[in-house]
């Protein structure tokens, strides 16, 4: 039988401006990378999920896999040297493995027909990213620890990619992400209104422009719903 499970990374920092966000991207590249290519064919569904909150950063893997390839994908993690080297250096926890029945994402209040359908949505944005790394360094091979590399190469490496991931994301997303999502779903109305953590909730200007203010991460998507056009 099929089950959910969810390996959870944190990061503690003593303020925001420190928190080694280029780690998200090695153990996504390098250590969900390598699950990948074992078990990926076992593996239903999968995806990330980065949050900030409460003085904690967290990067978390899921995965939907039979007992005994989930059993695998576990050990495979425990094993990495990657992630070995990571939680030596303080830099990330693997606190929880959390397991369940059912493959329970998303947020509580959606509608559950939505709900039951983004797990597929969630997974091609994080295949997207994970394609994004691959295609960035190009023929070269990342550093990695098990080729005696040290923790400040792989962070200057990661922390350069990360560079380029925001600048892409910068410049393209709200065509290639947002604009092309409301075209799929026909230009309907939605809640559009973005509020960034710590920081009071923009105005709406009522016209479908879609803001950010700067800031290290948003909170969420609430608000006014714009028409169409």
């Amino acid at each position: 039988m099929a089950r959910a499970l969810s390996f959870v990374f944190r990061k503690v920092w003593p303020d925001e401006s420190q928190v080694r966000t280029w780690a998200d991207l090695f153990l996504l590249d390098q250590v969900v990378r390598q699950v990948l290519e074992q078990y990926g064919p076992q593996i239903e569904r999968w995806n990330i999920h980065r949050r900030w909150a409460g003085g904690k950063h967290e990067f978390t893997f899921w995965c939907w896999a039979p007992e005994d390839v989930g059993n695998h994908v576990k050990d495979s993690l425990g094993a990495h040297r990657g992630v070995a080297e990571l939680q030596r250096a303080g830099v990330v926890c693997w606190e929880d493995t959390v397991e369940s029945l059912t493959m329970d994402i998303g947020d509580g209040a959606w509608d559950p027909i939505l709900r039951s359908c983004w797990p597929q949505f969630i997974q091609g944005i994080s295949q997207t990213l994970l394609d994004l790394l691959a295609q960035m360094r190009g023929t070269s091979q990342p550093p990695r620890f098990e080729d005696g590399k040290g923790l400040g190469e792989i962070e200057t490496y990661y922390s350069r990619l990360e560079g380029e991931v925001y600048r892409v994301w910068f410049r393209d997303a709200a065509h290639a992400f947002m604009h092309m999502m409301h075209e799929v779903f026909g230009y309907g109305c939605f809640q559009a209104a973005v509020g960034v953590a710590g920081w009071p909730q923009p105005a709406t200007t009522g016209t479908g422009d879609f803001r950010v203010f700067p800031g290290h991460h948003v909170l969420n998507l609430i608000g006014v719903a714009y028409p169409r056009g």
